[in-house]
């Protein structure tokens, strides 16, 4: 019997420590892939827990979830470049105006500024009306009186400045 005890208790350690070696080479595995699960790449573990039919559709969706975002950046980028193109055309839009109504207001005083006798026909001018009646039309809360008049009815001689003698500098 005390062979029998003897034996039996060898293979009770040796049993023990087989499951121990395994045990900590399993403890071991589980440290290692927690470790390795993080150089793994978000799309791939989430392929792996997927099942057959979702992990097409998951990784499609995904793919055209970067698309969309690809491309939202590339229209920011476009509507940036023609905001600035906008701007651009409304400043100038700006000047012209600007300059347009210069040219609006100095105009009719260079022509009035003219003497009589020059060379110009007046009478061609879109800005000389023949003297007419009032027009007078109903408005809200009143009447509006339009009264029309030539522009050169009572042209008063303005004194010119002296011609230059001699040549001009500059030319």
């Amino acid at each position: 019997m005390a062979t029998d005890n003897l034996t039996s208790d060898d293979l009770h350690r040796s049993g023990i420590t087989r499951w121990g070696i395994m045990a900590l080479a399993c403890a071991g595995l589980a440290i290692l892939s927690a470790n390795v699960a993080n150089l793994i790449p978000a799309h791939v573990i989430g392929a792996l827990h997927a099942t057959r039919v979702q992990s097409g559709s998951f990784n499609q969706m995904r793919g055209a979830v970067s698309d969309l975002h690809a491309d939202s950046r590339r229209l920011a980028s476009e509507y940036r470049a023609l905001q600035a193109r906008f701007n651009l055309l409304d400043t100038d839009r700006n000047e012209t105006i600007r300059r347009l109504a210069a040219v609006e207001n100095s105009l009719p005083l260079l022509i009035e500024s003219l003497p009589l006798q020059s060379d110009i026909d007046r009478s061609l001018l879109t800005a000389s009306i023949a003297a007419s009646a009032p027009e007078v039309y109903e408005a809200q809360g009143g009447t509006i009186v339009v009264r029309r008049s030539p522009m050169f009815d009572d042209v008063m001689e303005q004194p010119m400045p002296p011609a230059l003698a001699g040549p001009v500098p500059g030319r």
